[in-house]
């Protein structure tokens, strides 16, 4: 049974790739939504979805996502490249996510959307919290040991402006040969 909400997550998700000619194939796509989940995780301290993630070959996955990609998210298929596009048919009367969920996917695909798929995929499976915590393969994907947004926030240094510039200024003469290392 396909879960409504994960639907709509891959309908918006497609939306604003699309929106923002952001090249994606199916492995793309479940990746981003897994991002989406995490981060809104991090943000709200729970799920956007009730799928099962499942930490699958080498990643995150949604065992029965081929299902979703039927109906009114369709596969075009091009036997000329290794991956194949995913839309969505014209008519679709898709229900859209809520707006704490779509405001998470902006973020996301800001961040994310132009990634190339290695990048994203390195990123996934080695840089988030949830995937760090999986220790076999068909282990759940556990959200809840991921850091909260203020935990996973990057602290800004602040550097007096006359030390910077006496820092610049030695590794300018550095570069320039000027000074030996």
């Amino acid at each position: 049974m396909k879960d409504q909400k994960f639907q709509s997550l891959l309908y918006d998700l497609v939306r604003y790739l699309n929106k923002h000619s952001y090249g994606f194939a199916s492995t793309k796509l479940i990746k981003l939504a897994y991002l989406v989940e995490l981060e809104y995780y991090r943000s709200f301290g729970e799920r956007a979805t009730d799928v099962e993630w499942v930490y699958f070959k080498y990643g995150p996955y949604v065992m029965n996502y081929q299902e979703y990609l039927t109906g009114p998210l369709s596969v075009i298929k091009d036997d000329d490249r290794p991956f194949h596009r995913i839309t969505i048919s014209h008519n679709c009367d898709c229900a859209p996510s809520n707006r704490k969920t779509t405001t998470i996917i902006e973020r996301v695909i800001a961040e994310f959307g132009d990634y190339a798929l290695d990048d994203l995929l390195d990123y996934v499976y080695f840089e988030t919290e949830p995937m760090m915590a999986a220790r076999k393969r068909t282990d759940i994907i556990d959200f809840s040991v991921a850091l909260s947004k203020q935990e996973a926030r990057v602290k800004e240094i602040v550097i007096d402006e006359n030390v910077y510039q006496g820092i610049l200024d030695k590794l300018k003469k550095r570069v320039s040969g000027e000074q030996p290392l």
